[in-house]
């Protein structure tokens, strides 16, 4: 639902409903296969035009997400769960021709896969996992994209992020924190 509060001033809201309901035979016999789990996120972002040129947002979401992951025991873990907030702020020029923008964000999620070393998975040779809880998550992004002539498109982006869990230890060390894409299409 999109809502003019004022000439500058935007509201979006929305929101899905999940359920996550897998009906299968787990892997060496592994239990905790057959499950049932449902989420409702909400989503919310304020825009503000700050001139014809540059908006700036805030926007707020809540995390379900289904996960592929096993522990120790062979049962699957639970879905991330957590809240997600970012702000920035977008600019144009050119008659849209031109599009920027800059973010910052952070993440805080429970039941972050992370290798349980050591441990496989019952009757597998595959890695087994654990659930940390407490994670956040901070950092940018930033992009900017455009026809550079006439059927000739290009994006650039750099994003980096920080990941620590309850106990101040980092995660996910096995991704990489920064990350750079270039992307161009010729019609």
């Amino acid at each position: 639902l999109r809502l003019s509060l004022a000439d500058p001033l935007k509201l979006i809201v929305g929101a899905c409903s999940s359920t996550w309901k897998p009906d299968a035979v787990g892997w060496g016999g592994a239990d905790g296969y057959n499950f049932d789990k449902n989420a409702f996120t909400p989503y919310a972002g304020l825009l503000f035009d700050l001139n014809e040129n540059y908006t700036a947002y805030v926007s707020y979401t809540e995390i379900f997400n289904p996960q592929s992951y096993q522990d120790r025991n062979g049962s699957w873990l639970d879905p991330l769960d957590g809240k997600s907030y970012e702000a920035g702020l977008k600019g144009e020029w050119l008659d849209g021709k031109l599009n920027a923008r800059a973010a910052l964000f952070q993440v805080e999620q429970d039941n972050v896969a992370q290798p349980d070393n050591g441990y496989f998975v019952p009757g597998t040779p595959n890695q087994a996992y654990r659930a940390a809880q407490g994670t956040r998550t901070r950092g940018f992004d930033l992009e900017v994209s455009g026809e550079i002539a006439p059927g000739w498109n290009m994006a650039a982006g750099w994003s980096h992020w920080t990941g620590r869990h309850g106990d101040g230890a980092a995660i996910q060390t096995n991704q990489p924190r920064s990350l750079v894409r270039l992307f161009t299409t010729y019609r």
